[in-house]
């Protein structure tokens, strides 16, 4: 089954991927949820950062993964 994914906006971002995007350790994000300064989802074991959160804070939104 082929899956269309074109124009299709990601909702929420894995800690990784934010990361890399603002040239940061993984950590320092960690520490942002921990502390209450970034609000996050977990999507089952996962923890993601939402769209709106990084669009609320003036973050770059990162490049979808395949």
């Amino acid at each position: 089954m082929t899956t269309l994914t074109t124009g299709v906006r990601q909702a929420a971002f894995p800690i990784k991927a934010i990361a890399q995007a603002l040239g940061v350790h993984q950590n320092s994000i960690y520490a942002m949820t921990y502390d209450g300064t970034l609000a996050t989802i977990r999507v089952g074991r996962s923890v993601r950062i939402p769209r709106a959160e990084l669009e609320r804070l003036g973050w770059p939104i990162p490049e979808p993964t395949a």
